[in-house]
């Protein structure tokens, strides 16, 4: 049943984006990504569940496998889903009006030199940040991606969130540069793909984060549709078919390479989708026997936006949820450099249950709908571009991290770095057009 409320939610809301857009299917609309983006989360565990006859494969997520469980406790799960898209659809389209949008082709634009060599100055500063913690902490002798994971959680707290935001900061100065150099693609065409090509190269060859390279390919791709050309739903779809494949692959190769199957089953198991299903099925059971985690409501709520504020300036001990599950119910996990993703659906069943699910989702949904609505249906600028690219890349951390993990990202990682490049930029050209007048003065009679 919830596979088939699912559907019905989904294809209505699709249908009737596509409607409003004259048939066109804007695969890279936010809330028309979003939605696809839940539907792989909810359908990825779910394909091997059935295709194996109601069971997990032995290389799926351990709690799942050890579990075993029947339809109707999986259902107990997938409803989660399904309510949080049917509030997602309803507000979105209710919030993102009535309008198509269409995307013509912009002239080539001409970047200005300062801010250019500024958002490079910047980059390169965020850069040396992030392997100057990588070199005094050794994080790059850990052998695998967990151990990883362990260290940086063992950093001092300052440090810790020095690094967290450098590398969040660097995906915003990426995007700056990929829009600058997007607006006269022709000129810095060979620049871009050297960039993509460096985070491919680079992530093949460490098999630790995969995040970086995901994030430029998508910011290229959604750059070149709104700056260049509208491109076909055909190039897209494969486009992302390529990037999924790269995603789960990197995903099972830095586990160890032996999850990696040759059933094709086997692909859409071990990957972050089946986590999340897993950690909330998990945690279910546990609220179920009546060993939940002692967090309310209301902090499921407002977690992630307390992180607005430094540790240091609180009088208690901020959690994260997931980091928090990790280290209470698997053991030793946290000591190998574990952990499992829960996100928006995890707090949800900390809170008010299915009721919160519903909730959640139409509070993205309103909120990803005001987005679009300013930045796509009214006038487009630079600036407008910069924030929806952002708010889309990252989109998935709303569901896989916390429902309002964006807002203390985006006033961190993306406010004050678009702050510092447009404020050194302006400070800088002044100083040259100041300069510039008094040596002209000096030949005035």
């Amino acid at each position: 049943m919830p596979i088939f409320v699912m559907a019905a939610a989904v294809c209505c809301f699709l249908y009737r984006i596509i409607k409003i857009n004259s048939g066109i299917m804007p695969v890279l609309e936010l809330g028309f990504f979003y939605t696809l983006l839940v539907v792989f989360y909810f359908t990825f565990p779910l394909i091997v569940y059935l295709g194996n006859g109601n069971e997990f494969l032995l290389i799926s997520d351990s709690r799942l496998r050890t579990a075993a469980p029947s339809p109707d406790e999986m259902s107990q799960i997938a409803w989660y889903y399904v309510l949080y898209m049917m509030g997602f659809t309803v507000f979105y389209t209710l919030v993102r009006g009535k309008e198509g949008y269409s995307l013509k082709a912009i002239p080539a634009q001409k970047i200005e030199n300062m801010r250019f060599v500024v958002t490079v100055a910047c980059y390169v500063v965020v850069s040396a940040i992030i392997l100057a913690v990588n070199q005094a902490y050794h994080l790059g002798d850990a052998e695998n991606y967990a151990e990883t994971y362990f260290v940086f959680w063992e950093l001092p707290t300052f440090v810790r969130q020095v690094y967290y935001h450098a590398g969040s900061c660097k995906i915003t100065i990426q995007i700056v540069l990929i829009v600058m150099m997007m607006r006269n693609l022709k000129k810095y065409r060979y620049i871009i793909y050297g960039l993509v090509l460096f985070e491919f190269m680079t992530t093949i060859t460490t098999l630790h984060a995969r995040s970086s390279l995901v994030f430029t390919m998508f910011s290229v791709l959604l750059a070149y549709n709104y700056f260049v050309k509208r491109l076909k739903v055909k190039y897209i779809l494969g486009f992302f078919a390529t990037l999924l494949s790269v995603f789960i692959i990197l995903g099972q190769l830095r586990s160890g390479g032996e999850v990696l199957s040759s059933s094709l089953l086997g692909f859409f198991s071990h990957n972050e989708f089946e986590a999340v299903f897993g950690t909330l099925f998990h945690y279910n059971q546990q609220v179920q026997i009546g060993d939940a985690m002692e967090v309310s409501v209301l902090r499921a709520w407002l977690n992630d936006v307390q992180n607005i504020i430094p540790q240091q300036l609180l009088p208690f001990q901020k959690i994260d949820i997931s980091h928090t599950y990790s280290v209470t119910y698997i053991a030793g996990l946290a000591d190998q450099g574990g952990g499992y993703p829960g996100g928006t659906l995890l707090e949800a069943i900390i809170g008010l249950g299915l009721i919160d699910s519903l909730l959640k989702g139409a509070v993205i949904g309103s909120i990803f709908g005001y987005i679009f609505r300013k930045c796509m249906l009214e006038k487009r600028s630079f600036w407008k571009a910069l924030i929806y690219i952002w708010v889309t890349v990252l989109s998935y951390k709303t569901f896989a991290r916390g429902t309002f993990y964006l807002v203390p990202q985006f006033l961190y990682d993306f406010v004050v770095p678009i702050v510092i490049i447009a404020g050194i930029s302006a400070i800088l050209n002044g100083a040259v057009k100041a300069g510039r007048k008094k040596t002209t003065g000096l030949f005035v009679p």
